[in-house]
């Protein structure tokens, strides 16, 4: 018999899926405030500003379109919002945020896609995936920075670390609001699901062998009838009488 196949999927209506799109439709606009007035730099418009914005908005819109039917679809926008990252990363001009950060953007990408494909059958290594990076950036990291007075963080970056805020964010709702469905197989014998439970039908008996007919006796003919003989004697006598 085969086994049940099971699924993830995210419906629209949930609070974490209209989080998650609420937190990629903020991300996508300080993404694009952050890099505002840089438009000289054509490669640099294609991939720091035009190319994250769609991957976030996109995310947002596949998921909460198609999530409870085709979440695995998301995947497309995800490569997207994947390759910005790592682009920002190898960028970064230090080699622990190089490596650190190329090395989470790998991750994220095979968990995901071995989430949403039903490779991995837990969604909990995303949810600690996300929550780990979010939690270190939001209240230790970017802390830290805005205490220091002496070296203050400037529009723009801070433009752009809130948007990488909320993406992050964002997909940890995604994680935590995603729903198993488990799928029945389809039985050959679904047809007829009564029949196994039934008790099993008595058979008939057999049919007695058949005899042959065996012919009526023939009659015997009817003999004429023949008369008796008449007592020449006793007439004489009667006549006589």
């Amino acid at each position: 018999m085969d086994k049940p196949k099971t699924r993830l999927y995210a419906e629209k209506t949930s609070f974490w899926v209209e989080g998650m799109v609420i937190l990629l439709v903020l991300a996508a606009a300080f993404q694009v405030v952050g890099c505002w007035g840089l438009w000289s730099d054509q490669f640099f418009v294609i991939t720091q500003i035009a190319l994250p914005a769609l991957s976030f908005l996109l995310f947002a819109l596949f998921v909460s379109l198609l999530g409870r039917k085709a979440l695995w679809l998301s995947v497309l926008p995800f490569l997207g919002g994947v390759g910005f990252y790592a682009l920002r990363f190898w960028n970064a001009g230090d080699m622990i945020v190089t490596v650190s950060g190329i090395v989470f953007c790998a991750l994220a990408l095979v968990l995901y896609m071995g989430t949403v494909f039903n490779l991995i059958h837990t969604k909990w290594l995303l949810v600690i995936l996300f929550a780990i990076p979010f939690g270190y950036r939001a209240f230790y990291r970017d802390v830290k920075l805005l205490q220091d007075l002496e070296h203050p963080v400037s529009f723009a970056a801070g433009m752009q670390e809130m948007s990488l805020l909320c993406v992050v964010l964002g997909l940890l709702l995604l994680s935590l609001g995603m729903r198993k469905y488990v799928k029945e197989p389809k039985n050959k014998d679904a047809a007829a699901p009564a029949a196994e439970s039934a008790p099993a039908a008595v058979p008939a008996p057999a049919a007695a062998p058949a005899v042959e007919a065996v012919p009526a006796p023939v009659e015997a003919e009817a003999l004429p009838a023949v008369s008796e003989p008449v007592n020449n004697d006793e007439k004489t006598d009667s006549d006589e009488a």
